[in-house]
């Protein structure tokens, strides 16, 4: 496959005209694969296809997107970073349903203003390499920066999305981060993030340290085979993890290790969930006495229970959970895992 190229030779700040060329870029626009279904509610994990249908852009003509973005505007058709580019602050990029944004090779794209994607179930708004093969840096927020990601896929990325301490927003629903080599995302502030999937990953899923009081919200995702564990929390933020899914592929090397890894001292709602097929199946410390871990599936994972750095409070609610048909885990410093069931609790993953 044949690489972006520019038809002018020059690159400046602001706008460039450049041409797409059809050997390059995403050979297929849907969402396909072995994840979640993106293209509504009731996508439970495992599903795969639906939605995504993006125009063809062979023979297009793309915009030149320049290193620095001072004013609010709106990308749609094929949009060309050949280089780091800056949503500076007080500016305002709307991507529309349609939208591939390429991105040359190492570049990332510095959110310190707002970026809004609008795809919808028919229409995603996709971010890919320039590069057939290549791997660029993806989307950072930083201090004050603010993101609403809708229908979107960020693919072929160091880590797909990173939101630093003092972002003011980072919000993102039926948005897909794949095939990355480093973490899924990374998260230093509040989050809320629905009917994500995170899958194909050289390390960790998602990496939490929110400060005491934020409270990182993830709901109706699912995680497959993100490299290291697939849901890490760190520090003493808090996590709502509601209906989701989170299953490596089994078996000797099941692709992931921890499907939870929660060491926090803060409050952990940890309700309805699959946890399948993963090295460990929770890993978990600390959780403070507010914390509630029920109603999860816990299902064929080689080990059931590691502590992750220490003891979980001893008032923590662990009760009610599947635990592969047998007795809870000797869980380090909690005892209360009475009642369980033995039987799969219905009505867990996405709904």
């Amino acid at each position: 496959m044949r690489n972006l190229t520019l038809v002018l030779a020059v690159f400046m700040a602001g706008c460039l005209t450049t041409q797409y060329d059809p050997g390059t870029g995403p050979m297929n626009m849907n969402n396909g694969g072995g994840g979640a279904d993106m293209g509504g509610g009731g996508g439970g994990g495992g599903g795969g296809g639906g939605g995504g249908q993006n125009p063809d852009l062979a023979g297009m003509t793309g915009t030149g997107v320049g290193t620095s973005i001072t004013s609010s505007v709106s990308w749609s058709g094929l949009m060309m970073l050949t280089t780091t580019t800056t949503i500076e602050a007080g500016a305002t990029v709307t991507a529309a349903a349609g939208t591939v944004v390429s991105v040359a090779s190492g570049a990332s794209l510095v959110v310190k203003g707002t970026l809004v994607t609008s795809g919808t179930t028919a229409q995603h708004v996709i971010f890919n390499p320039a590069t057939t093969g290549m791997s660029w840096g993806g989307v950072i927020v930083q201090s004050g920066g603010s993101i609403d990601l809708n229908y979107t896929e960020v693919n072929y990325t160091n880590v797909p999305l990173t939101c630093n301490e003092g972002a003011a927003q980072c919000k993102a629903d039926h948005t897909s981060l794949s095939n990355y080599t480093g973490v899924g995302m990374t998260l230093a502030t509040k989050a809320t993030l629905s009917y994500m999937l995170v899958e194909n990953g050289g390390s960790d899923g998602i990496s939490g340290t929110p400060a005491a009081g934020e409270t990182v919200t993830i709901t109706d995702s699912t995680f497959h085979v993100t490299g290291g564990d697939a849901i890490v929390m760190n520090g003493a933020g808090n996590l709502t993890f509601d209906h989701n899914k989170v299953y490596g592929n089994g078996g000797a090397t099941p692709g992931q290790h921890c499907a939870c890894h929660f060491n926090s001292t803060g409050t952990f709602l940890v309700t309805f969930n699959d946890f399948e097929s993963s090295t460990y199946g929770f890993m978990a410390s600390e959780m403070n006495a507010l914390s509630k871990v029920n109603n999860n599936n816990f299902t064929n994972n080689p080990d059931p229970y590691g502590p992750a750095s220490g003891n979980v409070n001893p008032g923590a609610d662990l009760t009610n959970n599947y635990w592969n048909g047998v007795a809870p885990p000797a869980i380090m410093g909690n005892s209360n895992t009475t009642p369980y069931s033995t039987t799969k609790i219905a009505g867990t993953g996405p709904r």
